[in-house]
């Protein structure tokens, strides 16, 4: 297609656009812009589904324990189960090593003394006050991939040698499982809602709608379309030249679609990379000036 015949075909769309009545054609250009708009986000939010679904596996399967013989355990695990504090659901794991080169669970740099627990970042925020010590002295907080999901409550209690009770925990050899049947699953994993769940609201908050704003725009000219598509084709144009002619018709509406939905989509990844950490090896960034005043809170 030459520069000529191109420079024809945009003049063509630009002029069809503006010819027709006003209100039809910012009817069509709405439309134009929800259906694109919509069509991005519930791809984005598709695609993000998925990736935070398989995050959230990965991340569990790290951290489950790797069960053995107690001959060649190098750990002692217990799963505490769950309590609540505030209201939120905690993952409490009992933890003693049997040696000092013993492996960590994932997220944690060193083995707290005796008595001594390791909380998660959203769990030591709750310790203050009349809750300050509830597990004992922290020692320290476990990093972002040894949770199953960034806001997940948990904590790793070694007992002193007092409260040690061998009889009543599993030899383990390190971390890093895949564990049926969802044993030794988190707060994370019983508060998840099922992918496909969430994959159908999306589909059906987000999709289903753009694809009714798509058609609803395409609909609005139906039967002119049709016209002049048999009076193009028979004046000797082909079907990439009438691809082009739509496009600098529509181009207003498609272009904005894209844009608020770019907009939308990196304001969002933003908030979830930096109070989240979703980027790999990343700690949520919750101090003075983040998140920024467009973002919700942490």
């Amino acid at each position: 297609m030459n520069r000529r015949l191109l420079s024809g075909l945009l003049r063509i769309g630009t002029s069809l656009r503006h010819s027709e009545s006003r209100l039809l054609a910012r009817t069509q250009t709405v439309a134009l812009f929800l259906g694109t708009c919509l069509l991005c986000l519930s791809l984005v939010g598709l695609a993000l589904t998925w990736f935070g679904d398989a995050l959230h596996r990965e991340r569990a399967e790290s951290i489950a324990p790797q069960l053995c013989d107690a001959q060649e355990a190098t750990v002692l695990y217990r799963f505490g189960g769950f309590t609540q504090v505030n209201n939120r659901p905690v993952t409490v794991i009992v933890l003693s090593p049997l040696s000092e080169d013993a492996p960590l669970p994932p997220g944690v740099e060193e083995w707290p003394e005796p008595g001594e627990a390791v909380v998660s970042p959203a769990f030591a925020r709750d310790l203050t006050g009349e809750l300050e010590g509830l597990f004992g002295p922290v020692s320290a907080e476990i990093g972002l991939d040894g949770l199953e999901v960034p806001q997940e409550r948990r904590v790793y209690l070694r007992p002193t040698d007092q409260a040690l009770n061998a009889d009543r925990m599993e030899p383990v050899c390190g971390f890093g499982a895949v564990v049926e049947g969802g044993a030794y699953a988190g707060s994370g994993s019983l508060n998840a809602s099922p992918v496909a769940e969430v994959l159908l609201l999306v589909a059906g908050v987000l999709l289903l709608p753009a694809i009714g704003a798509t058609a609803s725009a395409s609909a609005l000219r139906g039967e002119e379309n049709r016209r002049r598509i048999t009076a193009l084709v028979t004046s000797g144009l082909r079907r990439r030249d009438l691809a082009v002619i739509d496009l600098a018709e529509t181009w207003p509406g498609i272009l904005g679609g894209f844009v608020l939905a770019g907009a939308l989509t990196g304001v969002a990844c933003t908030w979830m990379c930096v109070c989240h950490g979703w980027t790999p090896g990343s700690q949520p960034r919750i101090r003075a000036g983040w998140p920024p005043p467009l973002l919700p809170p942490c």
